[in-house]
């Protein structure tokens, strides 16, 4: 989802960042072609992660996760305009879909044919953002119970790819939003909560304040793009580790 405006860090028109953790630096580049760098912190601790890099472009409302076996994950950021609807079609995709894109990907010749052009045309689909294929907690947790270590990863890759980002918010927050607004109905001048999207791009959501445990309150949408982006790629980075 691309920014009207790229965002302004210290009053600096900013391209890129971009988190080197092969070669242990993290470096900004301007619009004007300008770049900084610097080591990252000592104690950065990249030795058993899977990550190789992570590029933030704010123009184009994206972070880009790269593996250390070169393959790409793009997630879309959520910024300002995340407020509005977006337009896009959603398609939810059970488990075992998933499994048959995947196989489409890596072995295509496991899929009979007309399954293999349905996937195809949902995989072209996906790839070129035209629709949102959100990922929930069930494929997370099936995703890994699987055995095979390869079979696991190219699946978790798949999904990632696929979904750039977009998750269904976990389903006991939506239960909860839903309760307490029946109860808020009868207190006298109480003020509307803003109804949560339960597909969404922010992050953290996918496990609900139920599930794990929480340092704060949930940030708000109206925060800089500068305050999600680095959670969104945690997020998503964590899962490309996980899995």
């Amino acid at each position: 989802m691309s920014s009207e405006a790229p965002f302004d860090l210290l009053g600096l028109p900013l391209n890129s960042v971009l988190f080197d953790l092969e070669y242990g630096t993290v470096a900004l580049q301007l619009l004007d072609g300008r770049r900084f760098a610097t080591p990252l912190p000592p104690d950065v601790d990249v030795g058993s992660s899977r990550i190789a890099a992570i590029l933030y472009r704010p123009p184009a409302g994206t972070v880009e996760v790269r593996t250390t076996s070169g393959e790409r994950v793009l997630v879309e950021v959520p910024g300002e305009e995340a407020a509005s609807p977006d337009a896009r079609p959603i398609v939810y995709l059970d488990q075992n879909h998933w499994s048959t894109l995947a196989k489409v990907i890596y072995e295509p010749n496991r899929v009979q044919e007309a399954e293999r052009r349905a996937a195809e045309r949902v995989i072209q689909a996906a790839q070129e953002r035209r629709i949102r294929v959100p990922l929930s907690s069930a494929h997370l947790a099936e995703t890994c119970k699987w055995r095979n270590g390869e079979a696991r990863y190219r699946l978790a890759l798949t999904m990632l790819q696929l979904s750039h980002g977009w998750q269904l918010r976990d389903p006991l927050d939506l239960r909860l939003f839903e309760i307490r607004q029946a109860f808020e109905q009868f207190r006298p001048a109480s003020v509307p909560h803003p109804v949560p999207r339960a597909v969404t791009i922010e992050p953290d959501v996918i496990y609900g304040e139920s599930r794990r445990s929480r340092t704060g309150p949930t940030q708000p949408l109206s925060l800089s793009v500068f305050a999600w982006w680095p959670r969104c790629s945690i997020s998503c980075s964590t899962r490309i580790t996980s899995s």
